[in-house]
């Protein structure tokens, strides 16, 4: 622990003072500045032809708002309770394999982070630090665990009593990975997969659900209008993931609080803007199909960011 730690001055840590980041897209500005170009394309690649991606990009993009007049918004609430937790705002820092790419610690500083802030984190099982060393770092943050299945049924259950006994309030199980995707960033691109966009897809998850189980949704979340679009269609959580990355380059554990408490603002603002007071005011009433205004690629949520190698 006490070499990493001397590892702190790295490329990884060096940034502006994080209350520095006035939006968001500083939060990406600094991070492609602190990151090499084999890391920055981790964050912003996608698999094959990276269809999936801009289609999840598209799905959230082709949602406008349709607010409400004459409301009292004097005091907008965007905390939800879950898990037996109070969060400030309904957002989970969802699983990223190799987060010690963008920091010497890894997962250490983001699940810092949300302990401080007062959010929720998925720690992957292919990152580190592992599920005891996070549990030490922030005790009383809300953690989850998810889980490549790699075993046997005992190699399973030997994780689920593991994360059990530290602490995780709950378990996840990864199932769509019986063969693993081909990231083709450095490869002519020929092949166009037939993926569609999670918001797309979540109203037939909500149906079918049926409020017998909450509804954690990620893919492309980038905004704080993201997540209340994924609130108003009936999810319960939504999952941050690209965006954790950039801020943990950006800067370390205050990077993360910074984004945080950015996606905090947002997500107040567009309620206030909607005329809504709490999250549980929402429901698709607030939505409506429109034409996205920009082509989507996985920085389009970002039309003031100056970076043109977003492409390989």
């Amino acid at each position: 622990m006490q070499e990493r730690a001397s590892q702190q001055a790295s490329v990884h840590d060096i940034a502006a003072s994080p209350s520095d980041l006035l939006n968001l897209h500083e939060v990406v500005a600094k991070a492609r500045a602190n990151l090499n170009q084999n890391d920055w394309d981790y964050i912003v690649g996608g698999v094959e032809s990276e269809a999936t991606l801009r289609r999840n990009r598209m799905a959230l993009d082709s949602l406008a708002f349709r607010p409400r007049v004459l409301r009292d918004v004097s005091k907008v609430d965007c905390s939800v309770n879950h898990f037996g937790r109070k969060l400030r705002i309904p957002v989970v820092l969802a699983p990223v394999g190799s987060l010690e790419s963008f920091h010497v610690l890894g997962a250490e500083p983001v699940v810092r982070a949300v302990e401080e802030f007062g959010a929720g984190h998925m720690l992957s099982s292919v990152c580190d630090p592992g599920l005891e060393d996070l549990a030490a770092a922030a005790p009383k943050a809300l953690r989850l665990y998810q889980l490549y299945v790699r075993g046997d049924a005992a190699w399973v259950d030997d994780h689920v009593e593991r994360a059990i006994a530290h602490g995780y309030a709950g378990f996840c199980l990864t199932v769509d990975t019986a063969y693993y995707s081909r990231r083709e960033r450095d490869i002519a691109k020929r092949f166009v997969t037939a993926g569609r966009g999670s918001m797309e897809v979540l109203p037939e998850i909500v149906e079918a659900v049926g409020g017998r189980a909450k509804i954690l949704i990620d893919g492309s979340f980038c905004r704080g209008t993201d997540i209340v679009k994924a609130i108003a269609s009936g999810a319960d959580l939504v999952g941050i993931g690209r965006m954790q990355c950039f801020a943990l380059a950006a800067g370390g554990q205050a990077g993360v609080v910074r984004l945080l408490e950015l996606l905090e603002d947002e997500v107040q603002r567009c309620m206030g803007l909607l005329g809504v007071a709490r999250l549980a005011e929402l429901d698709r009433s607030y939505l409506h199909a429109a034409a996205p205004t920009s082509v989507p690629h996985v920085l389009s949520a970002f039309p003031l960011l100056k970076i043109d190698d977003y492409r390989y």
